[in-house]
């Protein structure tokens, strides 16, 4: 009766069999690696159109909102003679520079340091991006006289509590929310018959690096009115993250036809000017999280005449040039 003989794999036939399977498991690994790497790109492109949308959604936000004074002019509009005790400065952003109520848009270009008011824009400012202040009452932000004089109603003493007061076609006060009954003396009515209570807006729109998970991320920022101590104060607060450059244009209607004749960079439009902007172009480079298998070494032409090219160190990543024309609202319609 003949058995069978049984043996196992040879040296050889064992490093073949384990080469193949590395070579098998490599190809796998890499395989996963790929479609990772492919997974965080695509992941960082629905991110930078995600940023893009919400930057260009809060800027318009902002200079829709610019230069509304409560259906009277600027200069009809009046201080409540205790209002610099209600706002503290920051850095030289001082109250004379916050009440300049003529400049309801008024724009600083970039630098290689913060531009304009320095020492009132945080650390960490990304160089040459430019910086637009927008000064208004906010017209979606109304009160009663009634609700003010409720001392109950807490929220209404938010951002400093400062509100201008019109009797629309007339005159107006900026006061603080304690001062209501001088505001109410200095211009009389009730609200059926044309007052109108406004929270009164200042904000800042720059550029900043801001840690994003250990990692610093230039960010839309804000300085917007804040309540520290019973005062108003201009405080930072972070908007939308990956918008590495930002440079603004400003159309001047010239003849009062509200059609723009000429586009200037911020420290082209002349002091009189600055009442005859009618429109802004906002330029941002946006940009993503991850870094792609590519070095971007594109100039980007942005509004204002400025030109852009990444830096060597943010090359990889992925960037799109977004361009909006913004409608200073409060002057279209007058």
């Amino acid at each position: 009766m003949n058995q069978t003989k049984s043996r196992g794999l040879s040296l050889i036939e064992l490093m073949v069999a384990m080469t193949i399977s590395i070579l098998l498991l490599a190809g796998m690994i890499q395989i996963f690696i790929s479609a990772k790497q492919g997974y965080r790109i695509q992941e960082s492109t629905s991110l930078l159109q995600e940023n893009a949308r919400f930057a260009m959604r809060d800027l318009s936000h902002y200079i829709n909102l610019a230069d509304y004074w409560g259906g009277v002019e600027a200069e009809a509009i009046r201080l409540h003679p205790d209002l610099d005790t209600a706002y503290a400065a920051r850095g030289n952003c001082d109250f004379a520079w916050a009440m300049d109520l003529a400049r309801g848009v008024f724009g600083y270009d970039g630098d290689s340091t913060p531009p304009g008011p320095t020492d009132c824009i945080p650390t960490g400012y990304v160089p040459n991006s430019d910086v637009v202040v927008i000064r208004t009452a906010d017209p979606e932000d109304y009160a009663s006289t009634a609700a003010l004089a409720d001392s109950s109603i807490d929220a209404l003493s938010d951002n400093g509590g400062l509100y201008l007061r019109t009797l629309v076609g007339a005159s107006g006060i900026i006061f603080q929310r304690d001062d209501l009954a001088a505001a109410a003396a200095a211009v009389p009515g009730d609200d059926d018959q044309g007052i109108l209570n406004h929270r009164f807006e200042i904000a800042i729109l720059y550029l900043a690096d801001f840690d994003i998970g250990g990692t610093d991320s230039p960010t839309l920022s804000m300085l917007d009115l804040d309540t520290v101590s019973g005062q108003a104060t201009l405080r930072p607060y972070q908007l939308v993250e990956g918008i590495e450059q930002m440079q603004l244009a400003y159309g001047v209607d010239m003849d009062a036809d509200q059609v723009v004749d000429i586009w200037k960079n911020a420290t082209a439009v002349t002091a009189n000017e600055w009442d005859d902007v009618i429109i802004v172009r906002a330029g941002l480079i946006v940009r993503g999280r991850a870094l792609d298998d590519f070095v971007d070494t594109a100039t980007y032409q942005m509004p204002g005449g400025f030109a852009y090219t990444p830096a060597i160190d943010v090359a990889r990543f992925q960037r799109r040039l977004i361009v909006r024309d913004i409608q200073v609202r409060n002057r279209v319609r007058e």
